[in-house]
């Protein structure tokens, strides 16, 4: 019998926690997988009370502990230290899994013989948003059939393997704490050492969008820190600027720039188009943001 500790980083969320916990109570589980849960509060004292009452009634054995410096990959890493389970689930506190999800993640993660699995993380918008706010690919992460190995890497809704993770100092790295892009830096790079991660198309959570989310403008910084997380990402896995792969992603991101400054202009009057093309016009200039700020970081 496998035994998964569910690893929760939580941050001034106590409501989004209590939602999350109550789901991972209604989680439907056969015999083969034992549960606990550890919540990592980044914000010492804002989720005890939660913690508390699932200490008192909760079905599955659960852990509180503070980790006061503003950083989630610390926090990450505080959770993964005090985890006693083969497998970790990684839910963030502003989710809610479905009643199969955790199953269904172990499932796949076994019949595929992976190192890690990730499940679909739906939007639940707040209020009523327009449907191009909806469509879009800032709310809608691309995830595949059951057993394909995925393309997107996060700690969200995420089943890995805990000696797997073993292999990686940290595991998360604090540089990328505060920016974020910490998750997918670890990922890409056990993908790298050979490791498999698939994803389970089956295995949901509904993640809440603020109204405060649900618009333009925020659509456009997330592209763009991801490309210059991403950017910083391959700077790192490349030991350096000057390596050809760093030069090569630049290069295809300038390439990328100008298509789709066209496509945005010939659908124009297509909101949902034009605002596709324009997040992926930004994510490729946060690269070269990304690459600047490692130049002007070592140059300081």
């Amino acid at each position: 019998m496998p035994r998964c500790t569910a690893c929760i980083a939580t941050y001034r969320r106590p409501e989004g926690l209590r939602r999350l916990l109550n789901s991972i109570e209604a989680q439907e589980l056969d015999r083969s997988v034992d549960l606990d849960v550890i919540v990592v509060d980044n914000d010492p004292e804002t989720a005890r009370a939660v913690v508390e009452d699932f200490e008192q009634t909760g079905r599955f054995p659960i852990r509180y502990l503070t980790q006061p410096e503003p950083n989630i990959s610390v926090t990450r890493n505080v959770a993964v230290e005090a985890a006693t389970g083969e497998l970790l689930w990684f839910v963030d506190d502003d989710e809610v899994a479905s009643p199969g999800c955790l199953q269904r993640l172990v499932d796949a993660l076994e019949r595929f013989d992976a190192s890690g699995v990730f499940g679909p993380v739906l939007p639940e918008f707040e209020g009523d948003p327009p449907e191009w706010v909806r469509r879009s690919s800032a709310y809608n992460r691309p995830i595949g059939v059951t057993g394909r190995t995925s393309i997107s890497y996060r700690t969200s809704n995420t089943l890995v393997r805990a000696d797997v993770l073993g292999e990686m100092e940290g595991p998360f790295d604090p540089d990328f704490g505060v920016s974020g892009g910490s998750d997918s830096l670890l990922f890409r790079a056990l993908a790298e050492r050979g490791h498999r991660f698939i994803d389970s198309g089956d295995a949901s959570v509904t993640e809440l969008v603020p109204e405060a989310r649900a618009n333009w403008s925020w659509m456009r910084t997330r592209f763009r820190r991801q490309g210059q997380n991403y950017a910083r990402q391959i700077v790192v896995l490349s030991g350096g600027i000057a390596n050809p792969r760093v030069v090569a992603m630049l290069l295809k991101a300038a390439i990328q720039i100008p298509p789709m400054l066209g496509l945005a202009a010939i659908r124009w009057h297509r909101r949902h188009d034009r605002n596709e093309a324009l997040l992926r016009l930004w994510s490729n200039v946060g690269k070269y943001e990304g690459v600047a700020g490692v130049m002007s970081a070592r140059h300081h």
